[in-house]
């Protein structure tokens, strides 16, 4: 399983927006220009976020993108089942007409499922309020220091 550069992109846009919000709405093309992707691909993995209710958008010359919630209310798994659909791992079927389907029964117990409970623990236990606290900290730590 690989996370999809349009999750990618739509968690940096989330973390960007939430860490920019007291400068107000932030515009997709300010995101596209910082994430260095097209503002038509941006567009694109905003749309699924807008679906989900996660991001509103704001028209007009001031417009631009805000979070519809708290960042602590949104998990890394709602950002990337708004952009993506859900990211669990296939279930294992038997081949039509195998004759062991109990090795395909062994497969998605002691494989696929763990794997998909893992993956829900992973991206359910992390918020966005976490990756933006994580983002800004970072941030302040490359800032240069200046003395007198």
């Amino acid at each position: 399983m690989k996370l999809s550069k349009k999750a990618r992109i739509g968690i940096m846009a989330l973390i960007y927006i939430e860490a920019h919000k007291a400068e107000g709405h932030v515009a997709l093309a300010t995101i596209a220009e910082k994430a260095n992707v097209s503002q038509q691909y941006l567009e694109q993995t905003i749309t699924g976020l807008r679906r989900a209710d996660i991001v509103t958008g704001i028209k007009g010359a001031q417009g631009g993108y805000e979070l519809n919630r708290d960042a602590k209310d949104i998990t890394v798994a709602d950002i990337i089942k708004a952009i993506e659909g859900d990211y669990h791992l296939d279930a294992e079927k038997a081949p039509k007409g195998s004759v062991v389907p109990e090795i395909a029964d062994v497969v998605q117990e002691s494989v696929i499922e763990k794997a998909n409970k893992s993956l829900d623990e992973a991206f359910e236990g992390v918020t966005l309020e976490e990756l933006v606290n994580d983002y800004k900290k970072r941030s302040l730590a490359n800032e240069p220091m200046y003395y007198i």
